[in-house]
């Protein structure tokens, strides 16, 4: 597990222990975030190649944010939570480069939730 606090958002970024190869990972938040806005923050620094698909479990709406044989977001199966799934086509340095963008995201918008 690995604790983070960047320059506003407290977060916990955890290997999801169900997964076998390491590639499952969830983040908890500390600061409440709605599921909308951090999918709308993660489409913006994706790009225009992620597919964002939604759809509800129970009473809660996720949205799942994918780029095609690279990762999948799932934003909001959980309050303040979201997983990073990558893909197992990706190769480690693309995985470490959307780890990064990933967490960057939270960085800014970090500094929007101050402004």
């Amino acid at each position: 597990m690995v604790w983070v606090r960047p320059v506003g958002i407290d977060y916990v970024k955890k290997p999801n222990e169900r997964c076998l190869h390491g590639l499952h990972f969830d983040y908890f938040l500390v600061e409440p975030t709605a599921p909308e806005e951090l999918a709308l923050h993660f489409q913006g620094a994706f790009g225009e190649n992620v597919f964002r698909l939604e759809e509800r479990l129970g009473p809660r709406p996720v949205i799942r944010l994918v780029l095609k044989f690279v990762m999948e977001l799932r934003i909001g199966e959980s309050n303040n939570q979201f997983a990073l799934i990558h893909r197992m086509s990706a190769n480690q340095e693309r995985r470490e480069e959307t780890e990064r963008l990933v967490e960057e995201t939270l960085k800014e918008l970090a500094g929007n939730k101050r402004e």
